[in-house]
């Protein structure tokens, strides 16, 4: 599936009810001769009734068809990603980001 993806400013933190993420780097990752855009996040449930929670995660938009080409109607620039769907590639891709980044949870588009 081809999907559009806005890149957001690093280290911004988003507030939720129970606490907040943020996005702390960007990467891309040659996989196959193909360039694979992730991003590595950190969440924290710190103000929430069922106690304090942190998350270092990846979330994987996808193999990289055209980059920061244009932007939004905020000047954020959007690259076209083309997801990843292969149940293998996933895992293989679950692997390598577990092992580089030290995440704990990899997620998919």
């Amino acid at each position: 599936m081809i999907k559009k993806y806005t890149h957001q400013e690093l280290g911004q933190v988003i507030e939720s009810i129970s606490g907040y993420y943020c996005i702390d780097k960007e990467e891309l990752l040659k996989i196959n001769s193909e360039d694979l855009l992730y991003f590595i996040g950190n969440a924290k449930m710190d103000t929430s009734c069922c106690g304090v929670y942190g998350c270092l995660y990846a979330m994987v938009a996808g193999y990289v068809l055209e980059w920061k080409k244009r932007c939004d109607k905020n000047g954020q620039p959007i690259s076209v990603v083309r997801t990843v769907a292969d149940a293998d590639s996933r895992e293989k891709i679950i692997r390598i980001l577990k092992e580089k980044e030290g995440v704990v949870q990899v997620e998919f588009w």
